[in-house]
Formats: C-alpha cells, structure tokens, sequence
C-alpha cells in the first residue's frame, strides 16, 4: 500500500497484491476509502513525478526539502501548530513535502481550506475518518520549483486569511 499525496505531490494512493486480496479490500473496504484511488488524473501526475525524480535525483530533492523548511518556519512565524517533522533512527530530521497545519474542529478546517483556495492558495483538507476526531488539518504540498518569492505569496495569503480564523490552535 502506498500513498501519492505524501510522496508524489498528487492525491489518492494504491494498493499492489494478489488478484484475490485486491478484490477482498474493494467489495469489503468503505466506499470513501477509494473515492481518489484511480483518478486518472493523479495517476499521471504520480507517474509523471517519477519521471522527474529519476531524472533529477538528490538535487530536485535537496530543493524540496529545504522548500518545506522554508515553509514550515513561515508557519510557525504566523503561530500556526504544525505537525512536527519526526527523527529518523539515524538521528536526521524526517522532513517531508507534505507541510500539516492543524485546525481541529472538522468543520473550521473546511471554511479554512475554502477561504485560503477562494484567495488563491490550494491546500488538501483532511477532516474524521482520515485524522482522529478534533485533529482536522490542511495538508500543504510543496514542488522543488517552488521558488521563495512564490512561498512568500502563499504564507502572506495564509497570514491575512487566518486573521478570520481566531479560534486556530496556536503555538
């Protein structure tokens, strides 16, 4: 099982098996569980991200990397909680490209996740089953081509629709 919204930049994800197992989980599973599973169009977007990154190795993910720092530091700069990056056993920071702002409350995380798309930044909404019950977040995705003045745009466009939002949980 794998997922392409936290590795390849899209939505939706896959699972690989037996012919049988397959079935199994399609008839039994909830039917929201495959609701983006075989969306074409996230398909090709994990497909053509694979091109890329076979393409471009360590250096496109030296640039992704340091773009969801950058991110995640002007986050906590408006006083956003953000589900921090874990340690890897080898003692280096897991930072990935998938940068989760907690909300809380499922329904604030929606009017959030509509207002910030309504002044033009795109963010992934996961609200109960797919996050605990009060753990609602906006899940942000990042690409190495972003550049920092692109990311300054969006954390100002963050900055001005949270001031909306005055019940967010703060650090």
């Amino acid at each position: 099982m794998g997922t392409f919204s936290k590795s390849l930049a899209s939505c939706g994800g896959f699972v690989a098996g037996p012919a049988d197992v397959i079935e199994y989980l399609r008839v039994s599973s909830r039917s929201f569980i495959f609701s983006a599973s075989a969306v074409p169009a996230a398909v090709g977007a994990a497909l053509a991200a694979l091109r890329v990154i076979r393409a471009e190795g360590p250096e496109l993910f030296a640039r992704l990397l340091d773009n969801a720092e950058y991110l995640r530091e002007g986050l906590r700069r408006l006083g956003l909680r953000l589900i921090e990056a874990g340690t890897l056993p080898d003692g280096s920071v897991a930072t990935t490209p998938v940068v989760p702002v907690v909300v809380g409350d499922d329904w604030q995380a929606v009017l959030l996740w509509k207002a910030l798309f309504d002044a033009g930044v795109y963010t992934h909404v996961a609200i109960h089953p797919a996050v605990p019950p009060g753990g609602a977040l906006l899940r942000t995705s990042l690409m190495a081509t972003h550049t920092s003045d692109q990311l300054d745009r969006a954390l100002n466009i963050v900055e001005r629709t949270i001031a909306d939002f005055p019940d967010l949980p703060r650090t």
